[in-house]
């Protein structure tokens, strides 16, 4: 429990450094995806934003520490504030550097991101501006609405350039069951701001239309599949669906039984975190003993330094920003169910 404890601390104190949210310069605020092998930050990324508002939260209700977390929280917010209060583009990826890398992330928009970015938002609590902060949340549900189609699906991902059509085969870019995740990211953020009627309408019906999918994902899927029941975790502890445990429970045996071992380090903390809300209260040594090996192959991503490596796979070694955030929860998480205590519903609410 002691290199459990150790871990957390030191993602935490990784997360919280200057080289993942810069706390000056133009770029204020803002957020990275990864460093590279060289320690070099490579993109700014707004979905990942969104995550660590929301991890922001996450880590000032589980340690109390909330001035200097809320403190990097605004700085999120402003630097957000600067593309969508000016009605500018905001990239996929904001690559650093003189060069203009080509990436066709950056031909269009994600719903997903977009989604995730609002939830951030509106996860922040005693924020220094609150109207500056509905302002974003109704700028982000604004963003959402061309995205909503007339059969009340969402589409995942749209061209900025109107007569383009071509959209790159994967599963980010598809209708799929990892849209309920983004479905109840909206529905969950309306506490803030009023949801839209026709951006509302869509969202219920996309977590309609995907709540009961029981596919078996492929090794390229396990990251969507798990988002999936992520949605569905957010749709059980903030009411929505409370018929939702079961499908939870029998979405994680179902793909945990058809990929392991799980080779990505966020794919691995996504597990963590899902065994870790099933084990909440029972008692269950076939998964207890499944959530420390869990554990211990997540550890060992680690580096000296708290960073986060996405694959052990030589191609793929970069420290990884959302990884390191599904890591320190999902640890977090498993510190406290192997202490023999709970997991509150009020953290639950802030899975990432």
């Amino acid at each position: 429990m002691a290199s459990v404890l150790y871990t957390i601390r030191n993602i935490q104190s990784w997360l919280l450094g200057p080289e993942v949210q810069f706390t000056d310069g133009p770029h204020c605020g803002a957020v990275i995806g990864w460093l590279d092998e060289q320690g070099s930050p490579q993109f700014l990324y707004p979905e990942i934003t969104g995550y660590y508002l929301s991890w922001l939260s996450f880590l000032a209700q589980s340690t109390g520490q909330a001035d200097e977390l809320i403190r990097r929280a605004n700085l999120a917010l402003a630097w957000i504030a600067k593309y969508l209060l000016a009605g500018e583009t905001l990239k996929t990826r904001i690559y650093l550097g003189p060069e203009n890398i080509p990436d066709w992330r950056n031909s269009g928009s994600f719903s997903f991101d977009l989604a995730m970015l609002a939830r951030g938002v509106a996860s922040v609590k005693n924020p220094e501006d609150e109207n500056l902060r509905r302002s974003l949340l109704e700028q982000l549900f604004e963003r959402l609405l061309p995205f909503c189609d007339d059969t009340g699906r969402l589409h995942a991902f749209l061209q900025h350039t109107p007569n383009e059509t071509y959209t790159p085969s994967r599963w980010s870019c598809a209708h799929g069951p990892q849209q309920i995740k983004a479905a109840t990211a909206i529905l969950s953020s309306n506490s803030i701001s009023q949801i839209p009627a026709r951006l509302l309408h869509t969202s219920n019906s996309v977590y309609k239309r995907w709540r009961d999918y029981t596919g078996i994902p492929g090794p390229d899927g396990t990251h969507a599949a798990f988002y999936h029941l992520e949605g569905l975790v957010l749709a059980a502890v903030n009411g929505l669906d409370t018929q939702a445990p079961a499908l939870i429970e029998n979405g994680f045996r179902r793909i945990v039984a058809a990929q392991e071992p799980l080779k990505r380090s966020d794919v691995l903390a996504q597990a963590l975190r899902i065994g870790c809300l099933l084990c909440n209260g029972l008692q269950d040594s076939d998964l207890t003993n499944r959530l420390q090996r869990f554990a211990d192959e997540l550890e060992q991503f680690t580096t000296p330094d708290g960073g986060m490596l996405f694959s052990k796979s030589p191609h793929y070694r970069h420290k990884n920003v959302w990884s390191a955030i599904f890591a320190h929860q999902a640890l977090y998480f498993y510190e406290v169910i192997a202490s023999g205590n709970s997991l509150d519903n009020h953290m639950l609410q802030l899975l990432i």
